[in-house]
């Protein structure tokens, strides 16, 4: 069955993994956003709102089944992404509601059918897609040039039970009880019934059958064999190589050049400064005194060999005495 390209993934890592890529879905600054001609349409609710709403019905389904004693580990995933590509650009944001609701409701239908515990209705649909996450990127210079991304819940709320009280004196009371079912809808099957869909509703809301759509190869040419494209990899990447070698070698050759500028001015300094040490009085002070220690050192010295010399005479005198 020929199709547009519609991607199933499962969104794991919990809430963090859930918060994260719808982080990632509205953030016009990320790198794969930056292009001039890319743009976002979201939706009227917060990321928030969604991740409270999917967070109470993943609760609720968690007590319930530790109530009935089935224990087990609570959830693990928020739901499974999306993403629809259209090799056209459509920058009519009726035109991509419309296609969207279309396709959500019909998916919705679907899923009833194969669920037969599940029961399609209104209600039930409307509080379904108050849990779907959706958002429009359209890029003119793009290869998917219409781009929406869904984030579909694992849990399927439905109308369990609706009661209606009458009073005769006032209107009657309506109450709805829901209860919720897990589905994977990361599963094949799902995935085949929105390819399904989405090609009976591009060609109604669109006016785009696939059938008819000659795909354009934009700037291809013949495919490259392996090695070659190999080839051309290493190239690419020692020339990048190259060039950040070159870059580095610039760099170290500006700094020694600044080097030498620095030392040179340094010198200068030097001259200049031992220039005005010869001038300064206070260092020609210092000198005199150092002189006088020296003298007072010699002097020192002299008084030393002169007691010496008398201490010998003394000995001399001594020794004569004896003799005598």
């Amino acid at each position: 069955m020929k199709n547009w390209t519609v991607i199933f993934k499962t969104i794991n890592k919990k809430r963090g993994g859930y918060l994260n890529y719808l982080r990632y879905l509205t953030n016009e600054k990320h790198s794969n956003h930056k292009a001039e001609t890319h743009k976002i349409i979201n939706g009227s609710k917060s990321i928030e709102d969604y991740f409270i709403a999917n967070k109470r019905i993943m609760d609720e389904a968690h007590y319930k089944q530790i109530k009935n004693g089935k224990g087990g580990r609570p959830p693990m995933s928020f739901g499974c992404s999306v993403t629809i590509n259209l090799p056209i650009y459509i920058n009519d944001e009726k035109k991509l509601n419309k296609w969207k609701d279309k396709l959500l409701k019909q998916f919705y239908k679907d899923i009833c059918k194969i669920n037969d515990d599940v029961d399609y209705n209104n209600i039930s649909y409307t509080k379904w897609k108050k849990l779907v996450f959706a958002n429009f990127h359209i890029d003119k210079e793009a290869g998917s040039k219409t781009q929406l991304n869904l984030v579909i819940p694992h849990y399927l709320p439905f109308l369990k039970n609706k009661e209606i009280t009458s009073k005769f004196w006032s209107k009657d009371e309506i109450k709805y009880t829901y209860d919720t079912k897990k589905i994977d809808i990361s599963q094949k099957k799902y995935s085949y019934i929105m390819k399904k869909i989405n090609n009976d509703i591009t060609k109604k809301v669109l006016g785009l059958d696939i059938l008819k759509y000659e795909f354009k190869n934009e700037n291809l040419g013949k495919r490259k064999p392996k090695r070659e494209y190999q080839n051309n990899k290493k190239e690419q990447e020692l020339k990048q190589k190259e060039e950040k070698l070159k870059q580095r070698e610039e760099d170290i050759n500006k700094n020694e050049q600044e080097l030498i500028k620095t030392k040179k001015v340094l010198e200068r300094e030097i001259e200049n400064f031992n220039n005005k040490v010869l001038d300064d009085e206070t260092i020609k002070t210092y000198i005199s005194r150092i002189e006088k220690q020296i003298k007072e050192q010699k002097s020192i010295i002299e008084i030393e060999k002169n007691m010496t010399k008398l201490k010998n005479r003394a000995k001399k005198v001594e020794n004569y005495n004896l003799l005598m």
